[in-house]
């Protein structure tokens, strides 16, 4: 009895030994693309081979506890192995066709999801084009009412959350063609910069602007960064010595001492924006004071 039952327990521990190295061969098989097509074409029983060996091997050991021939045990494990190998090359087809039709779907996705990239990609650019116009348009009311007032320099502020004070935190200027602008910015942290904005213009914050004032005979660069977030541009309070920048002191300097300023603008077809310096010192020089 005991004899027959660790018969029986060998002869399932075969068959479950030859399911799991079935799992691993096929696995070995299919990792290789050029194994995986010669097995099918020319030798489809090697498919199974594991799992026919230990479903012989184990139906052998299972049946001689009843004291069948070997022969019968093996010819057992041959048609299981065959209804296994049938279903085998049927879920392979099924396979086939669910992996053609999966295709199908994202290449039809990819189709539609690039359409979609079209679209908003030309939303976007219609609504730049709009926000360009309408920004324009704000630009050119704003020389008007410069030159109405006959101040061309303009400082405004915000209110101090601690005093309760309105400060005067930036000075702008348009330039003379109305389509780049010039702020000169003390922050509430005490950090200073002055930004430079041109309508439809994307100024490459890792190129520098040359500057030029109306007193001297040459130019000099100054260093270039952009806004958190944004694509504009302004020029840093801090310009590296060794590079021959001008500094950010002398730069505002200049912008008190002079009667004009030009910079450079640096794209692919570059020009010189022009700001007149008419009453910039009464602007600049209200930053970080209370505006009465």
């Amino acid at each position: 009895m005991f004899l027959n039952l660790l018969k029986m327990v060998i002869g399932i521990g075969l068959i479950v030994g030859g399911g799991i190295l079935e799992v691993m061969w096929l696995g070995f098989l299919f990792g290789s693309v050029l194994g995986i097509v010669l097995v099918l074409i020319f030798a489809r029983h090697l498919l199974v081979m594991p799992w026919t060996i230990g479903m012989a091997a184990g139906m052998a050991c299972i049946a001689s506890t009843d004291k069948e021939t070997l022969s019968s045990g093996v010819e057992d494990a041959k048609k299981v192995s065959a209804k296994f190998l049938r279903l085998f090359l049927k879920f392979i087809k099924i396979s086939a066709v669910v992996f053609v039709l999966v295709l199908l779907g994202a290449g039809g996705y990819r189709l539609y999801e690039k359409n979609e990239q079209e679209n908003l990609e030309k939303k976007i650019a219609q609504e730049r084009q709009e926000k360009i116009k309408t920004k324009l348009q704000e630009r050119q009311l704003e020389i008007y009412r410069a030159k109405e007032r006959n101040a061309e320099w303009i400082f405004w502020g915000e209110v101090d959350p601690a005093s309760g004070k309105k400060i005067a935190r930036t000075a702008s200027i348009t330039s003379e063609d109305g389509l780049c602008e010039l702020t000169v910015q003390k922050r509430i942290n005490g950090s200073q910069l002055t930004g430079l904005d041109c309508i439809g213009v994307t100024i490459p914050p890792n190129e520098d602007v040359n500057i030029n004032f109306d007193t001297q005979n040459f130019s000099r660069t100054m260093d270039i960064d952009n806004y958190t977030d944004s694509d504009d541009v302004y020029i840093r309070s801090y310009q590296s010595d060794y590079l021959g920048h001008m500094s950010y002191e002398s730069f505002t300097t200049g912008l008190l001492a002079n009667n004009k300023v030009a910079i450079k603008i640096p794209i692919d077809d570059s020009f010189w924006a022009h700001f007149t310096l008419n009453r910039s010192s009464n602007a600049i020089n209200s930053l970080g004071r209370e505006i009465k």
